[in-house]
């Protein structure tokens, strides 16, 4: 999912316990939580901010809002 309100997507990913990446989530954890979309059925939503915009490869997801 992605949103431009930064508020609103901590609020969302906190409250349905999902993982989110905006521009204050360090680099390091960015790439660990994009891995851990791809490589398991354990994550299958993620929370992005503007940061998502540019080329993140997602060829697992079906679904963006």
């Amino acid at each position: 999912m992605f949103s431009d309100d930064i508020f609103a997507l901590k609020w969302l990913a906190n409250y349905l316990d999902r993982p989110y990446v905006s521009g204050q989530v360090a680099q390091a954890e960015r790439l660990n939580v994009l891995e851990y979309f791809k490589l398991t059925n354990e994550v299958n939503t993620i929370f992005l901010s503007k940061v998502g915009d540019t080329s993140i490869d997602l060829p697992v997801a079906n679904v963006i809002i």
